[in-house]
């Protein structure tokens, strides 16, 4: 399941992490517009596709910002799913891990 949220124009008292403010080059507001999409998956040994493929798809990547709640045992899957990623997308990617044994729905 994917969720989508589109919040328009990113204003600056509302972002904790000015890392994550989105690229102001272009002088038109349209330029400046941030799509944040949230992914809750359960031990998914496919997400690593799944991301790569959102921003291979995206018209404009850099507007992306995408967070990932990972729900899986450490011990047996793979952490390692955003390694293949360019930095500058990985950049745009945070993960919150939670075991699976406290996943709930």
């Amino acid at each position: 399941a994917i969720t989508v949220w589109f919040y328009g124009f990113p204003r600056k008292e509302v972002i904790e992490f000015p890392i994550l403010t989105p690229c102001r080059d272009k002088k038109s507001d349209n330029d400046r517009r941030s799509i944040f999409v949230s992914i809750p998956c359960f031990c998914d040994p496919q997400l690593r596709f799944t991301l790569r493929d959102l921003f291979e798809k995206a018209k404009y990547p850099d507007r992306l910002f995408v967070g990932v709640y990972w729900q899986c045992d450490l011990t047996e899957d793979s952490t390692d799913f955003g390694s293949d990623l360019p930095l500058q997308w990985a950049n745009r990617v945070r993960v919150l891990m939670v075991h699976k044994k406290h996943a709930r729905g």
